[in-house]
């Protein structure tokens, strides 16, 4: 039989209130409690909803998740002595990049971070004063230790010079997001061997390892959300003394310095682009083509006052490697000698 009840009202009412929802029958089972729930409530509470989806929305730059430890303040602890800050003025964590760089590997230009990143490249300014980031290499985390991010003592400068340039050596894809030093002065300067000696190429350098074994004099001072979340990247290299010059040989690196091809572009696949290397977009989106002077871009300010020049990965005869010199151009010197350090890396 069809149920007609009305509600039972409270003593001293003796109609239902004025605007008050239709009555629609009484809610049964698991439903029930939605019987003591006015309109009035309905509507504040389909409001609060769509508000924290738009909230949302927001937050993760329209879709996606986004998480508490992807951003932080570079003064605090929470940073772990590596922030970068984008174009947007967003200053995200090792762990936030990581996040960003799997999105640039699976969308490409079509991922909702490509504009904020990709700006800082093409910065007409050059190396952006707005979207740079900072790394500790004084073996400090900003936690229970203390960097104080000054450059020269504690700390090196980097800034973004690639989105989806080099290939990932785990085999999915390329690497959403690469970085070279801009100011590396806190690194001391080294010699790329202990002898003059191009044998074995980057491969065998005693620099690559210190930029990469466990127990390196540069890798292990760096922090350890920097390492928990850096991607090893496959690199080629002009090989050593007594491997054929104008040959590749292939690595795999967490840390690497430049090879000239990377920065320089000579247009020809021969000589500095010998060895099948693309150049990073920051340096062909300002200009900076075959032994082109990039010295606006590599001046020697980045490396200890020591000496001007900074080394390059690549092997030129049987006792030296290449080195950016002064003018922002490149040269070629011996393997003991002890210059300037500009790692990059890819997360």
């Amino acid at each position: 039989m069809h149920n007609n009840r009305r509600p039972v009202l409270p003593i001293g009412r003796t109609s239902e209130p004025v605007g008050s929802a239709p009555y629609l029958g009484e809610a049964h089972g698991p439903f029930a409690f939605l019987d003591a729930i006015d309109a009035a409530t309905w509507r504040v509470m389909a409001m609060a909803c769509a508000l924290a989806a738009v909230v949302a929305l927001v937050l993760n730059g329209g879709v996606g998740t986004a998480y508490a430890d992807d951003h932080c303040d570079p003064r605090q602890a929470a940073c772990q002595g590596f922030w970068y800050t984008d174009s947007t003025g967003d200053t995200w964590t090792a762990e936030g990049l990581r996040r960003v760089s799997d999105d640039l590997t699976a969308n490409g230009t079509a991922s909702r971070y490509y504009k904020r990143f990709h700006d800082a490249i093409v910065d007409p300014s050059g190396w952006s004063t707005k979207a740079y980031g900072m790394m500790c290499v004084n073996g400090s985390d900003n936690g229970s230790d203390t960097c104080s991010y000054a450059l020269g003592t504690d700390a090196i400068r980097f800034h973004l010079v690639g989105i989806d340039q080099d290939a990932r050596a785990d085999g999915k894809g390329l690497a959403g997001l690469t970085f070279m030093t801009t100011d590396g002065r806190a690194i001391p300067t080294h010699s790329m061997n202990a002898d003059d000696s191009s044998v074995g190429g980057w491969r065998d350098s005693a620099l690559r390892k210190d930029l990469n074994a466990a127990d390196g004099n540069i890798w292990s001072k760096t922090p350890q959300a920097f390492r928990d979340n850096v991607l090893a990247v496959s690199k080629k290299s002009h090989n050593g003394a007594g491997e054929g010059y104008g040959s590749a040989q292939a690595t795999v690196d967490k840390m690497w310095l430049p090879e000239a091809g990377e920065l320089w572009n000579d247009g020809t696949g021969t000589g500095a682009n010998g060895v099948g290397l693309r150049q990073y977009e920051f340096f062909s989106a300002h200009g900076v083509g075959s032994w082109g002077l990039a010295q606006a871009l590599l001046d020697s300010t980045s490396v200890p006052a020591a000496d001007s020049f900074r080394w390059l990965r690549g092997a030129n005869y049987a006792s030296g490697f290449r080195v950016i010199i002064s003018d922002g151009s490149y040269s070629v010197n011996d393997a003991s000698h002890r210059f300037g350090v500009v790692p990059g890396f890819s997360l």
